[in-house]
């Protein structure tokens, strides 16, 4: 594939952007890291942002439009988040567990996958007789 072909292929892959807050400098490398090893060749997972503390309002404004995941490694949201969460139509899944964050991150990325409808056989049959009509409609 050309870079043009492959930038065109890449542009069409369903994108789920990340948006990454961690307690430790230690916990944010092992997440990063985490992310960086998911195989998912039908979506493409890009880390936006990342940082330590609490989920804040500019993490959220960051993060709003698209197809983005807010994600807490350790810890909680900064006080007062609800309203501007509900706000903006922004979750923040906590997590303790790297195997539980990466685990929902495929799960995620999964659901952005198109469906392709499969044909579904539901009987089958057997000619056993051909009618010829001598003229349309009669027999």
């Amino acid at each position: 594939m050309t870079g043009k072909q492959k930038d065109s292929a890449e542009s069409t892959r369903p994108k789920l952007e990340i948006v990454l807050k961690c307690d430790s400098v230690g916990s944010m490398e092992a997440v990063t890291h985490a992310l960086s090893e998911l195989i998912l060749p039908d979506v493409s997972v890009t880390l936006i942002h990342r940082g330590l503390g609490a989920v804040s309002k500019s993490d959220v404004l960051l993060g709003r439009d698209g197809q983005q995941s807010h994600s807490r490694f350790s810890g909680g949201c900064a006080a007062g988040m609800g309203k501007v969460l509900k706000e903006h139509c922004v979750e923040v899944r906590l997590y303790e567990v790297i195997y539980a964050l990466t685990n929902d991150i495929k799960a995620i990325a999964e659901g952005m996958i198109p469906s392709v409808p499969q044909e579904q056989i539901i009987g089958s049959a057997k000619v056993i007789a051909l009618l010829r009509a001598r003229e349309k409609g009669l027999l």
